[in-house]
């Protein structure tokens, strides 16, 4: 009865959203935000996430899909004359999710490492852990609410969730750009869900991912 519940509200949350106007892109598109200032590509990884934001000579990558598409993903990134990764994010640590980011991390320089605010029980996390030290940096884990900035854009943080749940610590985050706005969930489960409508906090968006 508890997963039908939460099953419910899941498809609730959805029709919610396509009401809106939202927007759920598929895999290996690319969005062009107003004024082509900025590009989001979403990677086709096959099962797990993986997204490219590319804004004025900076670039962010949220999660790296699963270990196959390691090799897809550096390629792709390359492919955008990347060389350097301003910030990189994992929204959580399951093997679809970061395991390309350890090949972005030996493959780029990156400058700033985000993560959700748990530890995984694997050996890949200790892998993507080594490879952030071996950068010299630490993987930082902002406060709700908190924002940083991408070229012109604004970077806000909706969870930071402490679970025994690998989805339930997922980091969401919305990037707005003028009149556009995407929301990135990870895995973000229903109590995850529950927790940002009840941070107070804007969740309006044109693409929700």
């Amino acid at each position: 009865m508890k997963h039908l519940r939460k099953q419910i509200a899941g498809y609730l949350l959805t029709l919610i959203l396509l009401m809106a106007g939202i927007v759920f892109p598929g895999s290996g598109e690319k969005v062009l935000a107003s004024g082509g200032s900025m590009t989001v590509h979403f990677l086709d990884v096959g099962q797990g996430l993986s997204i490219l934001v590319q804004s004025e000579g900076q670039n962010l990558l949220y999660d790296g899909g699963p270990r196959s598409a390691s090799s897809y993903v550096v390629s792709y990134l390359q492919e955008q004359n990347v060389s350097e990764i301003d910030y990189l994010i994992s929204s959580h640590y399951d093997e679809d999710h970061v395991s390309g980011l350890i090949g972005c991390l030996n493959a780029f320089q990156v400058d700033n490492v985000i993560g959700a605010d748990y530890i995984h029980d694997s050996s890949l996390y200790g892998s993507f852990m080594d490879a952030v030290a071996a950068h010299g940096l630490e993987v930082q884990h902002p406060a709700v609410g908190a924002s940083i900035h991408l070229a012109r854009e604004n970077l806000q943080f909706f969870t930071k969730g402490i679970s025994k749940e690998s989805n339930a610590n997922s980091v969401a985050i919305k990037l707005t750009n003028g009149e556009n706005s995407f929301v990135f969930t990870g895995d973000a489960d229903f109590n995850c869900e529950a927790d940002m409508v009840n941070s107070g906090l804007d969740l309006s968006c044109d693409v929700l991912s």
